[in-house]
């Protein structure tokens, strides 16, 4: 065996892919500078049936910190709250403004009442008559 002509070495190659800011890298950063919490913000906040904003808004988002002041509505009561858009860009559970009770109907002379499940501000009673 005689001997052995020395061998050059064989280039390295890549692992894998060459990275570049091109193609799916690309869209990747566009898609993520589209979503609300990489840039911190909220989506318009849900409508509440109960309250309405103090200062009325036609904005679509809102910055991390925001804070919007609701009241109630006629004929519920708690008065005042507010919400505030969290740093996960959801906003902070509401204050429910609570329904108000009214005062019991009266009973019909020749007949009967049925309330349903409450005397609260929403809540229906049924009368009907007595046979005769």
């Amino acid at each position: 065996m005689g001997a052995s002509s020395p061998r050059s070495p064989e280039p390295l190659r890549p692992l894998g892919p060459p990275l570049s800011c091109s193609g799916g890298v690309l869209l990747a950063v566009l898609v993520l500078l589209e979503l609300p919490a990489a840039w911190g913000q909220c989506k318009a906040p849900e409508h509440f049936l109960f309250a309405k904003l103090t200062s009325q808004t036609d904005k679509d988002e809102f910055p991390i910190g925001t804070t919007l002041n609701y009241e109630c509505r006629p004929g519920y009561h708690r008065k005042k709250f507010h919400i505030t858009c969290l740093r996960n860009s959801v906003w902070s559970s509401p204050i429910t403004c609570l329904r108000r009770s009214c005062a019991t109907p009266p009973e019909p002379i020749n007949g009967k009442m049925d309330i349903n499940e409450n005397t609260q501000l929403g809540s229906t009673v049924h009368y009907s008559c007595n046979e005769g």
